[in-house]
């Protein structure tokens, strides 16, 4: 019986926690055992139904509560790995300036501070003359040209066919520079007014380096004239440019609009600004509502399991009571937060004031209270992982006899469930 029960889990639950979430001390696995013992010592022994829908109802409750368990246990803790420590970057304009924290280097943060941007880096643009877009003085025949970028020499082969046009030529550079993925992009402009043609080559990096980002060469001519020198492609019209700003006054520089300040923080900049932007920081609100949504599912997903076997099973019922009375208690508090109890007893997250609660603190006064919602909840899933038989239907055979001494079956409350899962507790 215990075979053919392990082997239906080993088919159908595998756990999708991670291993480190589920790892446990010697010290923990000896009051897991303990806890097993007692319950065993003072239960009746019963006469269980073995059905394989109840064993899956069985498992299904422990691999539930354990996952809630050990979501909040962790949701729950209020030291410097705990989720309520996590910062992000605030900027008073985002449209100007944006920050975002490198995780690996979250110690090293700065402090917070203004920053004023006065040049935005750009890329370097050539730009051809004007041509008509139906017309063609350029001789048919191979052309040869190189571009050279950033230290780097790429050579092309460009064929000219017989009555090719202006637009014609122009279309196929576009095609053959943009297909190279030489870090230049290539493109065709049409003035409105004159309609004439030009091409626009532009670099892919920004910044001032001393040097062009690229310059483009004939190498081979025909008829005396190379096709880089007919349409005057190495005509710079926009040389690259660095970004300048200021950080709390001092002037600084960046080769690009996007740089890293102090290995820890990752400073983007959009726009330029008339009033200097400030950084700050303030808790990773997105992240705790994300972790506060996560306990609502494994909550709403343990009382639904409850429910669906209500029916088939009346202590099923316990369950759901239990769970409820935990949330009726703390239910304004909840509300604060941004979660709700339906009247089915689910739980519902409005993000808007999670993430209000999350950033003046009102999720974490309540989940970090030892004294509060999390502690009860922990104690009955726990209670739920220990001994998931409780919330079955038994036929008891025989009290215990408390007077005289007798051996405790540690397994008995979790013959179907509890040492399956050996890999977590």
């Amino acid at each position: 019986m215990v075979t053919s029960t392990y082997n239906y889990l080993v088919a159908n639950y595998e756990s999708g926690r991670p291993i480190r979430y589920t790892s446990h001390k010697t010290s923990e696995l000896r009051k897991i055992y303990n806890n097993i013992v007692k319950i065993s010592k003072q239960s009746p022994l019963y006469l269980l139904d073995i059905s394989l829908e109840r064993q899956t109802y069985a498992l299904n409750l422990k691999d539930a509560a354990m996952s809630l368990h050990t979501i909040l246990n962790n949701f729950s803790k209020d030291d410097t790995n705990s989720v309520f420590h996590d910062k992000k970057a605030v900027s008073s304009n985002e449209n100007y300036v944006s920050a975002t924290i490198v995780k690996d280097h979250a110690p090293t943060l700065p402090t917070e501070f203004n920053i004023e941007v006065t040049n935005l880096a750009k890329p370097q643009q050539n730009v051809s003359d004007s041509f008509r877009p139906n017309t063609l003085q350029l001789q048919s025949g191979t052309y040869q040209y190189s571009i050279d970028v950033e230290g780097n020499s790429y050579n092309f082969s460009f064929q000219v066919a017989s009555g090719s046009t202006h637009k014609d030529i122009m279309a196929q550079l576009c095609n053959q520079i943009n297909k190279s993925e030489i870090g230049i992009h290539a493109s065709e402009y049409t003035d409105k007014n004159s309609n004439e043609l030009r091409l626009i080559l532009e670099s892919d990096t920004t910044g001032d380096t001393g040097t062009p980002q690229f310059t483009l060469q004939d190498d081979v001519y025909i008829g005396g004239e190379g096709i880089v020198d007919y349409f005057n492609l190495n005509q710079v019209y926009q040389p690259a440019e660095s970004a300048k700003f200021k950080i709390d006054g001092k002037s600084k520089e960046s080769l690009s609009n996007q740089f890293t300040f102090n290995k820890s923080l990752t400073v983007s900049l959009h726009n330029l600004t008339n009033e200097p932007v400030h950084i700050s920081y303030a808790p990773n609100s997105d992240r705790i509502v994300d972790e506060l949504n996560t306990i609502t599912d494994g909550y709403n997903y343990l009382l639904s399991l409850g429910n669906a076997h209500s029916n088939e099973e009346r202590r099923a019922n316990k369950l759901v009571y239990e769970l409820d009375s935990i949330v009726y208690q703390y239910q304004n508090e909840l509300e604060a937060c941004g979660v709700t109890r339906k009247d089915s007893g689910e739980l519902s997250l409005d993000s808007f004031l999670a993430l209000q609660a999350a950033t003046d603190g009102t999720i974490k006064e309540l989940f970090t209270n030892p004294e509060k919602i999390s502690t009860d909840l922990l104690r009955e899933t726990n209670q739920v992982t220990v001994n998931p038989m409780d919330y079955l239907d038994q036929k008891i055979c025989t009290y215990p006899n408390y007077n005289s001494h007798h051996f405790p079956n540690p397994y008995l409350t979790s013959v179907y469930s509890g040492m399956l899962f050996n890999f977590y507790c």
